[in-house]
Parts: structure tokens; sequence; C-alpha cells
């Protein structure tokens, strides 16, 4: 899928080793490099999954908070640590052949696998191009009374050479009065805080940003697990690159490197094995007015290629009806009639099978509108070709409340229809969990 005109930013779905070699044979070489990988944690991470309200509901069923239907898994981190090295180096190795000649790293983890890692870098980097281990300290819920709290993640910054870029940070340090104490250290009044502050060095203790899920408005959450706030990679980005330089994130996750990026002015790469990771990239930076491509590993050209290609599904198993009809202005009108696919199926009637079977308290079954139109999450139309390179001339996202956005405004409550500038040539679903289907008009 083409975005816009540029060329500059990349969205991959594929593997780390892949990414990185499809910037190598492209002769890309990125300035900075951010990733957060597993952590070896053993845990598997999940998504909450919500059917969509049609606009037939009630106004009391489609306002207020959604309830997810059920959850989906995103990726499973389940390696030793053993196992977990094992793998992390080879793509270390593949990240320090692939950064410019004076890139820079920032390996984001926690304490399960970090003191681990540690030693691996300095093999890779070597230990004089070592530069910080910042701790991101943050409060969240959650103590022991057998251990102190473990409420940081640890980040280590290594360089390529001794030229890298850096660019002093700063925070705000609250302070109990206003002091006056020198010119040259102006003191700021802060109106939310109600509070002095002045501008202070960062150092590599890092207090002053808060978890996704702990903002005041919650505006930044995507639903995506281990999901990391843009003041974080505002900090790094701003301290590692300039302007117009390349940016990388190779475990892109909920793509907020690429985002965060993206509004600092630099060119970004965001790649990721997981599909999810892929299109929730896709539609941040899309929401956002960026211009970047989307590919996969399977379709570089690359004989070596081994991610599995975004989901889909053999033909028989989705149904698809749509209609499209004249509208005022000389615009289309696009209607989706009917949609059924039946993993989705399969997979509500084995959750209701298994809360009808469980001895706790019964719970209400999972219940489609027969035009499945609940199912959907995000529909798009191309007007301009019937094959090849996705470009999407009229898009709309369905919110867990039923309501209806396309590029930050809200249209409505969800009733199957898109309005299109043109004639549309192909439609584009997107469901629930995730799959996308290309459809011929």
């Amino acid at each position: 899928e083409q975005i816009g005109q540029s060329a500059n930013n990349i969205i991959l779905h594929g593997s780390c080793l892949e990414a990185c070699a499809f910037l190598r044979e492209r002769g890309l070489h990125p300035d900075l490099v951010y990733i957060d990988p597993p952590f070896a944690s053993d845990r598997d991470y999940k998504r909450p999954i919500y059917l969509r309200p049609l606009a037939s509901a009630t106004q009391t069923e489609i306002s207020g908070k959604a309830t997810p239907a059920w959850q989906q898994t995103v990726f499973q981190d389940r390696m030793q640590p053993k196992e977990f090295i094992a793998w992390l180096e080879p793509n270390l190795r593949a990240i320090y052949q692939t950064l410019s000649d004076h890139g820079t790293l920032f390996l984001h983890l926690d304490h399960h696998i970090s003191h681990y890692a540690k030693v691996l870098l300095d093999d890779i980097f070597g230990r004089e191009n070592f530069r910080n281990e910042i701790i991101w300290s943050y409060k969240t819920g959650g103590t022991s009374k057998r251990t102190f709290a473990q409420k940081h993640d640890t980040i280590f910054f290594y360089s390529k050479d001794s030229k890298y870029i850096f660019n002093p940070q700063y925070y705000r340090s609250y302070q109990a009065k206003r002091y006056n104490y020198n010119p040259k250290y102006p003191e700021l009044w802060d109106e939310n805080a109600k509070r002095w502050y002045h501008l202070a060095v960062c150092r590599d203790v890092w207090e002053d940003i808060k978890v996704i899920g702990t903002e005041r408005d919650g505006s930044e959450r995507l639903d995506y697990p281990t999901q990391k706030p843009e003041a974080l990679l505002q900090r790094i980005i701003a301290a590692a690159s300039h302007e117009g330089q390349l940016v990388a994130d190779f475990f892109g996750g909920s793509g907020v490197c690429a985002s965060v990026a993206h509004s600092l002015k630099r060119h970004f790469f965001h790649s990721d094995c997981s599909h999810i990771s892929a299109i929730t990239c896709r539609d941040r930076l899309f929401e956002a007015r960026a211009e970047f491509a989307v590919m996969s590993a399977e379709n570089t050209g690359r004989p070596d290629a081994s991610s599995s290609p975004l989901p889909t599904q053999q033909a028989s198993d989705i149904s698809l009806n749509c209609t499209v009809t004249p509208a005022p202005d000389g615009l289309c009108r696009l209607r989706i009639d009917a949609y059924s696919n039946s993993q989705i199926t399969a997979e509500i009637a084995a959750i209701n099978a298994k809360a009808a079977s469980s001895r706790k308290a019964a719970s209400q079954p999972i219940i489609c509108d027969p035009s499945g139109l609940q199912l959907i999450e995000r529909i798009s139309a191309d007007c301009q070709n019937t094959s090849g390179c996705w470009h999407s001339d009229s898009e709309a996202y369905i919110d867990p409340q039923g309501r209806t956005w396309s590029q930050g405004i809200m249209r409505g409550f969800w009733d199957g229809e898109l309005l299109c500038p043109t004639r549309p040539l192909r439609l584009k679903i997107r469901d629930i969990l995730g799959t996308e289907t290309i459809r011929q008009i």
C-alpha cells in the first residue's frame, strides 16, 4: 500500500533479520535504532476484541465505555534466558551492520534479561562505545511484601563510534517556590501543576515519563500490549538524531517510534513480525497524515523471507456482499450488506461453548447481528486501480462504541456505508481479528 507520495518512510511486516537485509540491499542505513523486543517475560500478550455496535442499536448501547468480547493473542514471549540470548545475538549483529557509520542503538529491556544483554552488547559494539544505562522509573500499581516493587525498565545506549549524535535533553525540575537564584536559569510556572520549575539537564534516571494508561486523558492508548509512551521516544529521538535522518524500530509494536519520528520530522522505518503491529502502526501514521509505504517481507523479492504473510483466508472462508449507488454532490455510496468470516464464527462458538460448560457464574453468550457488520473495524476503497499497489481514496474506522471516524473526524454511527469520491474499483475490509479482505467491485 502507498499512502501519499513519499518513498522515504516504510512499514514492513517482517522479522528483524529480514528488515535489516531489506535496508542494506537498498543502501539505507538508520542513524538511530530504538528497539523494544520481547523481554523473556514468560508471558502471552493480548489485546481486547470488541464487537462494533450498529446504528440501529439504542443510543444507550453505543455510548459510554465498550466491553471487550474476548482477548486475542498478539505475541508470545516464552523464551528462556539462554534461548533468548541465542535469538537476540544475530538480531543485534544485523542491526550493527545496518546502522550508519556514526549511528546509535537504544535497546529497551527490563530485569528479566537486561544483565545478559549488556554483556552481548559490549561484545558487538565494544565496551568503549557504551554510553548509558538509562533507568526509566515509573509509578504503577502492584507491590510485593517479599521484595521491593519492580518499577523500572532499562534502556542501553550504545554508539557505533565516538562521532555519534547527542543533543542534551531537559526535564522539568519542580521546586517549592520561586527562588530568583540565577537569571541564567529562568524559573517557569506550570499552570496545570500550579508549581514553579526550571529546566534541568536529563540524567540517566528518568522519573518524569508516565507509562501508558496513567496519562490524564488516555489519548495515547491503542490497546496494543507493551505500548510505550510518546514522551519516552521523543526524548530518545530528539537526543540522538537530527531532522531528516532515518530512525528505525525493528520490533515496532504499536508504532510509537515511527509516529514520534514523523512528528519530529525524521524519516521512519517500522518493522515487526506481528501483523497486528503492522496494521496498528499503519493506522496510527495514516491518522497523523504521514506519507509512507506498507510492505510485507514475503513480497520484497528476498529468497530467504520467512515471516508469515499478512493474514489471508480462502475465498470460501469469507463472504462479502456490497452495493454501490450514486450519492449527492457526485459521490458514490458504498454499502456493505453482509460480511462473514468462518474463523471468527468458529472462535465465537468455541468461547460460548467454553462459557456454557464452565462451573462459574453463567455469562452472557456472544451474539452477533446476522449482517456481520459488527465484525468490521475498518473499511477503505480504492477508486484508482483494480489490482497492484493499494491506494486508499476513502476510508473509515469503526471504534468500539460504533462510531465511524475518518482522518480524526467523527462521521456518525456505523451503518455499513462509506462515501467515495468516485466509483470504487476495489474494497478492503479489515475485521476485528485484523484479517484484511480485498474484493473487486
